[in-house]
C-alpha cells in the first residue's frame, strides 16, 4: 500500500523555507527556530494563550510538549478561572493561588462575585491527585468591608476531600479561627503547614493543631501577633516536628516553653521580647539552624545556657541583637560545625568576638559582620586563618590598609569567592594586592573607595579577568559593585566591559563622572544592572545599550539622560526584562512609560518621580505587574489609582482612546501615543478612561 504520508511531507518540505527547515542524518525534520526558543517566553506563550489551544500547543515539538507537561504540574495560574482547572488539568499535583487572589480579584464590590469565587475553591476539591496547594492571600477577598474569603467552612470542604495533601498554605486568611483548624484532621498525610500573617490566631488554634495533625514536619506560625508562649508550649506533642518559624510574633518572651526534641530548623526572628531560649531548645540534640535575628532583649546569659550544647548546630544567626556585648561569643566552644554565621547590627562586638569565633567555629564558610564597629584591623587577622568563602565587612568603618592586608596574605584568600567591604582607606596598590591574590573570588562590592583612583581601578579590574587569576579553571567574575564612582575616571565602563566579560550583575553609582554605558552591551550574560545619578550618560547613549538578551533587572536611578528615547530603544533590546526602574528620571513621561510596557515579561515597574499622569495608569492596569511604585508623582491623581484594580489589555486600551502619533517614534509606533501627551490626546483633548 502506498504511503501518501511521504508525500506530503515531501510536498511540504519541498515548499518550505530552507532557511527555517533542516534535514537530520535520521530524515527526522527539526524546526530550528521553535526548539531554540526561550523556556520563560513558553511560559508566557502558555499563560496567555486559550485553554483550549492546550492540547495543539503540546504538538509543535519535543521542546513545547516538555516544557508544556513541566508546566501543568506545577500551575501558577494568574487569569485562569478556578473552576475550569479540574476538567483541563486533572493530573495537576502543585497549584499555587497566591497571584491570583492578589491580583486579579484585590477587592471586589460585588456580593454576587464574592460568592463565585468561594465555589471555585470548591470546585478544587475535585483534583483529586493534588499534593501541594498554595491559597495565600484567598482570605483578603471582602465585601463592604468585611472578609468573604477562606473560613472555617471552605476549609472543612476542601480538607475533607483532597486527602493527600502533603503541603498546604493559609497565609494571609483573616477568618481562620482557632475552632475551625479542626477541619485539618482528615490530612493524615500532611507534613507542612503554613499559617502566616493569620492575625486572628490565638493560643488556642496551637492546641487544635497539635491535635488535628500530629504528622506535621513544618509549621510556620510568622506574623501570628496574638500568640504567646503558651500556645508554643502546645507543639511539644508534635513528635516529628522539625521545622518551627514563629518570626514577628511580639508576645513570645521564651520563658514557658516546652522542649520539642525534634527539632532541626527554629525560627525567632523579631521577637522582641525574648529573654530565654533555653526551655525551648536544651534537648534538641539534632539542631542545625538557628535564627535569632532582631531579638534586641536578648542578653549574653541566655546564649551562655544555650551555645555549648548545640554540637550539631551550622547556621546561626544573631543580627541586629543589640544588646549582646563582644564577649557574647566567648561560650561558642561547642559550635565546632558551624558554618553559617552573621552577627551583622551587633554594635558592641569588637576584635574580641572574632577572635572567639576564628578559635571555634574552625568549619565556618560564611561570615557577615556588617556594621559592627568595633572590628579593626586585628580582627581580620585572626579570621584570615579560617577557609571562608563569603565575607562581609560593610559598614566597619575602622578597617585600614594593614587590615585588608591581612586578608590576602592568610589562607582565607585561596577560598574566599565573596568578598563586601566598605572602608574609606583602602588605596589602590591594596585593592590591586586583594585582587590579584583571590583566585577563586567571583563577586566583589567595594563601598566608599574614596582612595581608589582611576589608574588603580583599571588595574584591579584587570587583575580581576579571568586570564589573570592563574587558577584552573580561570575564574569569572559574576558580580561587581562599586559605590560612589565619582573618583573612578570617565572609562570605568569601557575596562569593566573589556576585563570582565562573564559578569551577571553590575551596579555602579553615584558616578556623574561616566560619560558612556553602551559599551556594557559587551557583557552579555548581565542579568541585573543599577546605574545610579549618571549625570553625564546622553540619551542617545542610553538608547544604544543593548542587546542583553538575559537581562531581568535594569535600575536607571536618577539618571539625568533617561528619557522616553532611550526607553523606547531599551524596551526593544531586553526581550526577558522583569524589573525596570526609573524613579527620579525626570524627562520620563507617559511616552516612555507605554514603550516600556511592551517588555513582554515585566512584572515589576518603579516609576516614581518622573512625569507620568494620569493616561500611563490606564496602559498600565492592562499589564500583568506585581509590583508598582507611583510615590511623588505630583501629575497623578490619587481618585485616577483606581484603575490599577480594573485590568484593562493594552489592545483594549488603544481600541477605546484614539492616540496621534508624534514625537520622535511615528515612523515606528504609529498611532500608539502621543509624544510628551501630558495627559491629553493628540488632538488637545483630554484622555477618558475606558468605557467612560
Amino acid at each position: 500500500m502506498h504511503d501518501f504520508r511521504k508525500d506530503r511531507w515531501a510536498d511540504t518540505v519541498e515548499n518550505f523555507p530552507h532557511k527555517q527547515l533542516t534535514k537530520s542524518v535520521s530524515t527526522r525534520f527539526v524546526f530550528s527556530g521553535w526548539e531554540t526558543l526561550p523556556k520563560e517566553i513558553l511560559l508566557q506563550v502558555f499563560s496567555d494563550a486559550h485553554p483550549d489551544c492546550s492540547p495543539n500547543a503540546r504538538l509543535v515539538c519535543k521542546w513545547w510538549k516538555q516544557n508544556h507537561d513541566s508546566a501543568l504540574l506545577e500551575l501558577r495560574p494568574v487569569r485562569l478561572d478556578l473552576a475550569s482547572l479540574p476538567s483541563l488539568f486533572p493530573n495537576t499535583t502543585s497549584l499555587d493561588t497566591s497571584r491570583t487572589f492578589g491580583r486579579v480579584w484585590p477587592s471586589l464590590d460585588c456580593h454576587d462575585a464574592l460568592v463565585q469565587v468561594r465555589r471555585s475553591l470548591l470546585d478544587l476539591t475535585r483534583l483529586s491527585k493534588l499534593r501541594e496547594l498554595d491559597l495565600s492571600g484567598a482570605g483578603s477577598l471582602t465585601y463592604k468591608g468585611s472578609s468573604m474569603g477562606i473560613d472555617c467552612n471552605v476549609l472543612e470542604i476542601i480538607a475533607g476531600r483532597l486527602l493527600s495533601l502533603r503541603r498546604l498554605s493559609l497565609a494571609r486568611c483573616p477568618l481562620l479561627r482557632p475552632a475551625g483548624l479542626s477541619a485539618l484532621s482528615p490530612l493524615t498525610c500532611l507534613e507542612e503547614l503554613s499559617l502566616q500573617g493569620c492575625e486572628q490566631l490565638r493560643d488556642g488554634g496551637m492546641h487544635v493543631i497539635a491535635g488535628a495533625v500530629p504528622s506535621l514536619t513544618s509549621l510556620s506560625v510568622a506574623g501570628c501577633v496574638r500568640l504567646t508562649d503558651v500556645g508554643v508550649r502546645a507543639l511539644s506533642s508534635l513528635r516529628v516536628l522539625q521545622s518551627l518559624d514563629t518570626s514577628d510574633c511580639p508576645l513570645i518572651r521564651g520563658t514557658s516553653h516546652s522542649a520539642i526534641p525534634s527539632l532541626v530548623d527554629v525560627s525567632l526572628s523579631g521577637c522582641h521580647w525574648l529573654m530565654s531560649i533555653s526551655p525551648l531548645i536544651l534537648i534538641a540534640s539534632h539542631l542545625t539552624r538557628l535564627n535569632l535575628s532582631r531579638c534586641v532583649h536578648l542578653a549574653d546569659f541566655s546564649l551562655s545556657l544555650v551555645l555549648p550544647s548545640l554540637t550539631t548546630l551550622r547556621s546561626l544567626d544573631l543580627s541586629h541583637c543589640s544588646l549582646l556585648s563582644e564577649g557574647a561569643l566567648s561560650f561558642t566552644s561547642g559550635l565546632s560545625n558551624l558554618t553559617w554565621l552573621d552577627i551583622s547590627g551587633c554594635t558592641q562586638f569588637s576584635d574580641r568576638t572574632l577572635k572567639a569565633v576564628a578559635c571555634s567555629a574552625l568549619k565556618l564558610r560564611s561570615l557577615s559582620a556588617d556594621g559592627c564597629m568595633g572590628i579593626t584591623g586585628s580582627g581580620l587577622a585572626e579570621i584570615a586563618a579560617l577557609l571562608l568563602e563569603s565575607l562581609s565587612l560593610c559598614d566597619c568603618h575602622r578597617l585600614s590598609d594593614r587590615g585588608i592586608l591581612s586578608l590576602a596574605r592568610g589562607k582565607v584568600a585561596s577560598t574566599l569567592e565573596v568578598l563586601k567591604i566598605e572602608s574609606a582607606k583602602m588605596s589602590s596598590s591594596t585593592a590591586l594586592v586583594l585582587a590579584s591574590s583571590m583566585p577563586r573570588l567571583k563577586t566583589l562590592q567595594l563601598f566608599n573607595p574614596t582612595r581608589l583612583t582611576a589608574v588603580g581601578a583599571h588595574g584591579m579590574l584587570w587583575a580581576l579577568s579571568p586570564g589573570c587569576s592563574g587558577s584552573s579553571p580561570p575564574r569569572e567574575m559574576e558580580e561587581l559593585l562599586l559605590a560612589p564612582c565619582d573618583t573612578l575616571g570617565s572609562r570605568l565602563t569601557r575596562s569593566i566591559s573589556l576585563a570582565l566579560p562573564y559578569l551577571k550583575s553590575l551596579s555602579l553609582g553615584p558616578a556623574p563622572g561616566l560619560r558612556q554605558v553602551s559599551v556594557l552591551s559587551g557583557l552579555q550574560r548581565l542579568t541585573a544592572l543599577s546605574l545610579q545619578e549618571l549625570d553625564n550618560v546622553p540619551s542617545r547613549d542610553w538608547a544604544a545599550l543593548g542587546p542583553l538578551p538575559f537581562l531581568q533587572s535594569l535600575t536607571a536611578f536618577r539618571c539625568a539622560g533617561v528619557d522616553n528615547r532611550a526607553l523606547d530603544g531599551l524596551s526593544l533590546r531586553m526581550p526577558r526584562l522583569s524589573h525596570l526602574c526609573v524613579s527620579g528620571c525626570e524627562h520620563v513621561g507617559d511616552e516612555g512609560i507605554l514603550c516600556a510596557s511592551a517588555c513582554p515579561m515585566l512584572g515589576s515597574l518603579d516609576i516614581s518621580e518622573t512625569k507620568a499622569t494620569d493616561a500611563s495608569l490606564w496602559a498600565l492596569a492592562g499589564m500583568d505587574l506585581c509590583s508598582i511604585n507611583i510615590a511623588c508623582c505630583a501629575t497623578i491623581a490619587h481618585a485616577k489609582c483606581r484603575a490599577l484594580a480594573a485590568p484593562v489589555s493594552s489592545a483594549e486600551l488603544r481600541q477605546q482612546l484614539t492616540w496621534t502619533a508624534g514625537g520622535d517614534m511615528a515612523g515606528r509606533r504609529a498611532g500608539t501615543w502621543p509624544g510628551g501627551c501630558g495627559g491629553r490626546r493628540g488632538d488637545g483633548a483630554p484622555l477618558k478612561p475606558p468605557g467612560k
